[in-house]
């Protein structure tokens, strides 16, 4: 009977000072800003671990920011992407077909955490 009015207790605190789904987000999006913040790299528990590790995930950021950036039809219409490894970064390029001409946008990755260092599109 205790444990049913301790279970009762806590749902009713919960929804009372949880009034809205958005608002749990809200709190639960800042408390993982603020232990992203605190730790040292975006992936801890990966010796050694590239958030971009390999040229298909540098694509997929590449399609997602300049799709954003310039219009998701017009940079998916520029596939297929290459995605060139530079040190430290993936550079990302769209693609024309043969006989077009023009530029294509192109975005440049940092691998060791995703950061994007430049998202351009190309005259």
């Amino acid at each position: 009977m205790r444990a049913l009015a301790v279970g009762l207790c806590f749902s009713l605190c919960l929804t009372a000072s949880a009034t809205t789904e958005d608002e749990i987000y809200a709190r639960g999006a800042a408390e993982q800003v603020q232990e992203a913040l605190r730790q040292k790299g975006p992936l801890p528990w990966k010796k050694d671990g590239l958030a971009v590790p390999t040229a298909e995930v540098a694509k997929a950021i590449h399609s997602a920011v300049a799709g954003a950036a310039y219009g998701k039809a017009h940079v998916e219409s520029q596939r297929p992407f290459r995605a060139v490894r530079s040190g430290e970064y993936w550079v990302v390029f769209g693609s024309l077909p043969p006989g077009f001409l023009g530029g294509t946008a192109v975005t440049v990755i940092r691998a060791s955490d995703g950061r994007i260092m430049r998202v351009i599109h190309e005259q």
